[in-house]
């Protein structure tokens, strides 16, 4: 009766060789899979910060230009003309009783000195010293402050300056208007943006003000140096990713509000970096497993079927082959 010739000693381990290379084209597609859905998911969330960014930037920026627009109305009121201080603060008191955004409207002289306020004060005021003022008259144009503490009102604030000119071009007042950063932090709560994220508006010097979650970080410098030094005077928006003080990594756009003044703010939006790719890695780590039990499962029924069916087939006196 014919027998088979006696396969190699090392058929078992021949066979299982040949299984993994039938399963690395998996592995391989499986890896390449997940480098690409990377790439996409953090292109798509950097387009999603810009997006929200100058969503916020827009809305900011109308804010702005609608504080002009009063300030530049005000400057045109017989009571500021005609220096009616009495008049002159009854009259900004009710306006500013309408207008929420705000925490005071103001006038000061060429020289910086307090004569009307909406909110009462003592003594004398002077803001000569303020960066808003001294951007105002220098630029003579509408000018954005930074972060500050209100000398009127003793809370933060962001200061909008707009200077009235007399018939020579020069400096004669300054209509101060002082935006509440409470309102900035109330408008920030609507982003939503999954937890770890942060969201937040910083002025010139780094100074925070506003941030959502976080609002108690309102007056504080932004915790990397090493940003606020790259990016800040730069008009242009930069995505870059960095360890925050609470350890945790997150990947951050940084955008200018794209004002006409010397004066830059800016809003950072943050998102941890674990949560950006956690579902690529989910895909990573179950198409590993899947090719892990493959192998496992395929292994197991090639031992089973060689203890059975292949060394009966092959090596039984009896067999036919």
């Amino acid at each position: 009766m014919f027998l088979p010739p006696r396969l190699p000693q090392h058929f078992l381990s021949l066979l299982f060789i040949i299984m993994i290379h039938a399963l690395a084209p998996l592995i391989i597609l499986i890896l390449f899979f997940v480098f690409n859905q990377k790439s996409l998911i953090e292109t798509s969330i950097i387009e999603n910060n810009f997006l929200l960014s100058q969503l916020i930037i827009d809305g900011q920026e109308k804010n702005f230009q609608n504080t002009k627009q009063l300030l530049a109305t005000l400057g045109e009121l017989a009571v500021v003309k005609n220096h009616e201080v009495l008049n002159c603060n009854s009259v900004f008191k009710g306006i500013l009783s309408t207008n929420p955004l705000y925490v005071n409207l103001s006038v000061v002289d060429a020289n910086g000195d307090l004569w009307c306020t909406a909110v009462p004060f003592d003594g004398p005021i002077n803001v000569s010293d303020r960066h808003y003022f001294k951007s105002a008259v220098e630029s003579k144009t509408f000018s954005l402050g930074e972060y500050s503490i209100g000398r009127i009102v003793h809370i933060p604030a962001l200061h909008m300056a707009y200077p009235l000119l007399n018939e020579n071009g020069e400096v004669k007042e300054v209509m101060i208007a002082s935006l509440s950063l409470e309102w900035f932090n109330s408008m920030l709560k609507y982003t939503s943006l999954g937890e770890g994220s942060v969201v937040g508006i910083i002025d010139s010097n780094g100074i925070i003000l506003a941030q959502y979650p976080d609002s108690s970080k309102t007056g504080v410098a932004f915790g990397n140096q090493e940003v606020l030094e790259n990016y800040l005077g730069n008009k242009t928006s930069h995505t870059f990713t960095t360890t925050d003080l609470d350890a945790i990594t997150r990947v951050y756009t940084f955008s200018n509000f794209s004002d006409s003044t010397e004066n830059n703010i800016y809003i950072f939006i943050g998102r941890p970096r674990a949560s950006i790719y956690e579902f690529p890695n989910r895909v990573t780590r179950n198409g590993l497993i899947f090719t892990a039990l493959t192998l496992v499962l395929t292994t197991l029924i090639f031992i089973f079927d060689w203890k059975f069916f292949i060394k009966r087939m092959f090596f039984s006196e009896n067999s036919d082959f």
